[in-house]
Parts: C-alpha cells; sequence; structure tokens
C-alpha cells in the first residue's frame, strides 16, 4: 500500500467525522477509514467482529498491528467513529508515530446522532430479518448487524441510553493520557483548516473546510447505503420479500 511516513499518519476520535474524512481527504491521504466504510465494504465487518471478540468476551487472539492492517491497510488515515472507536488504545499502541486529532462536539448531539443510527441498526426488527436471511445464504453483509450489537454490548456495557454519555467522557480522557502531548491535536471541525495543517505540516488550503453531517443527513445516509449501497443487501431484500410473498400465498391457498 502507499503510506505516508509513519508519523504523518494521522487518527481522527469522533465528532463531525465525515467532514474530517473530507479534509484529511484534500490534504492528500489517501482512502481515510470511516465507519461508513463498513457499509460500503460489509467484508469488513467479519474482522471487526473478530476483533470486539476478543477485546469484550476474550475470544481469539487480541488485534494488533499485522491484525489492523488486515482492515485498514489500504488507508492513510482512520476516523474513530464506530467500530474503530472500539479500538483507540489498541490502535495507540499498534500505531505509536501515529499523529492523533482528537475531536470533541456536544455530547448531548453526539447521543442523539449515534441513538439514530447505530441503536435504529441494532434494534430494528427489519434489520434484524434481513440479517436472518443474509446469513442463511451465506452473504458478507450478514455480519454488519452483529458486529454493531457486539458494539453495544461491549463498548457501551449494554445500554446505550444509560452510559452512553458517561462512555463519551471516559473515552475522551482515557484517549487524552495516552497520546504523547507532540502526537495529539484536541480539535473542533469549526476551528477550520490552521489549527489542523499546522499539526500536520501542510499548506492551509484555498477552500472551504467540509461540513459535517447534521443527524438527518448522516440517518439518510446511513440508510440509504445499508438499503442500496451493497447489490448484496439489495438481493437479500428481494429474498425476504419473495419468501413473505410466498408465506401469504401458501397461507391463503390453505384457507381455500
Amino acid at each position: 500500500m502507499t503510506l505516508l511516513q509513519d508519523s504523518e499518519r494521522p487518527i481522527t476520535d469522533e465528532n463531525e467525522v465525515s467532514a474530517l474524512r473530507e479534509a484529511l481527504r484534500t490534504l492528500g491521504y489517501a482512502n481515510p477509514y470511516h465507519g461508513f466504510s463498513c457499509l460500503e465494504s460489509p467484508g469488513d465487518c467479519e474482522h471487526w467482529y473478530s476483533a470486539l471478540s476478543a477485546k469484550y468476551d476474550g475470544v481469539g487472539k487480541p488485534f494488533g498491528r499485522q491484525e489492523f492492517a488486515q482492515i485498514i491497510g489500504q488507508s492513510q488515515a482512520i476516523c474513530g467513529d464506530f467500530p474503530v472507536a472500539c479500538f483507540g488504545p489498541e490502535l495507540i499502541k499498534a500505531y505509536p508515530e501515529a499523529k492523533v486529532i482528537l475531536t470533541y462536539r456536544n455530547v448531548d448531539e453526539w447521543h442523539h446522532s449515534v441513538g439514530r443510527t447505530v441503536h435504529y441498526l441494532v434494534s430494528s426488527r427489519f434489520w434484524a430479518i434481513t440479517a436472518r436471511v443474509a446469513r442463511t445464504l451465506g452473504m458478507q453483509i450478514s455480519w454488519i448487524r452483529p458486529t454493531w450489537l457486539k458494539i453495544w454490548e461491549g463498548f457501551f456495557e449494554g445500554d446505550f441510553e444509560t452510559n452512553g454519555r458517561r462512555v463519551f467522557y471516559e473515552h475522551y480522557e482515557l484517549i487524552k493520557q495516552l497520546v504523547p502531548a507532540r502526537h495529539l491535536l484536541i480539535f473542533n471541525v469549526r476551528e477550520g483548516w490552521r489549527p489542523l495543517c499546522e499539526f500536520l505540516g501542510k499548506p492551509v488550503p484555498s477552500t472551504p473546510f467540509p461540513r459535517g453531517n447534521d443527524p438527518q443527513s448522516y440517518h439518510r445516509r446511513f440508510t440509504i447505503l445499508m438499503l442500496c449501497g451493497n447489490h448484496g443487501l439489495s438481493y437479500v431484500l428481494a429474498c425476504t420479500v419473495g419468501l413473505v410473498f410466498l408465506v401469504w400465498a401458501v397461507l391463503l391457498a390453505v384457507a381455500k
């Protein structure tokens, strides 16, 4: 893979990660890894599920640099929303030369945004049925929902509504403690290009700083990717609808 110098490889944390992803892309970092990457390449979720199982259940080998490289090896920046956010300490240990951008936001806005996306995926009966059909067909997209369920159970200790805000603050403080000051930028996307470019040693672009997703547009893109972003899911939905129709037709024939 094509890499920058190791000391210039940034890992970014949770906050307006879509804006930061585009900003890093503008600055020349190829293929920044983002939570949507799992939906665009659902096979990644099988690896993340193994990593989550090792961390939270003690099943399998804990992930280190070699294991993480199977998922993020083609990326020159790693944007730390889920599932990456679950592995802040592990990634910092695996990539000690990395620069870390710890972003911050209003905790209530974050809580609402995560509740509309991750909670939607893990609690929806529709996605539960779709995942079951995909698993029966042996399709990679069957790993998406189990991976997010594992995040829910492990990172948020099984109760996002109760624990989410506390976990948010604890995660933020932990990252600050783990990263040497020379490798850490505490950043809000509203600050724009200058502090980010100074930290990364890049010239300030002439274009405006990218805008982050509001909760509505984030949720809309999440749903579109789940429904239409992968041909496999479209096939599963067609099979699910066809199965329901077949059962209905059989029941109707029996009733007659």
